[in-house]
């Protein structure tokens, strides 16, 4: 005697099988374009991190010399 539900629940694995796989295509992509994204990023980190150092060194130096006028 087969089972009446067999077809049905094959269908269903068979659909959660190609969800699974187009979801696992999406996030391989979705993580190929974060990779790509923080190596961009990697640039604008250190030019950040440059100019936070030399704005640290232009307050000392100011600082240091008393050369630091007050606002007009």
């Amino acid at each position: 005697m087969e089972n009446p539900y067999e077809k049905r629940h094959n269908a269903l694995l068979s659909r959660i099988v190609a969800n699974v796989s187009r979801l696992n295509t999406s996030i391989t992509a979705l993580n190929e374009r974060l990779e790509t994204l923080n190596k961009e990023n990697n640039d604008i980190a250190t030019i950040a991190q440059l100019w936070s150092s030399y704005d640290n060194a232009v307050q000392i130096h100011l600082d240091s010399t008393q050369s630091l006028s007050r606002p007009q």
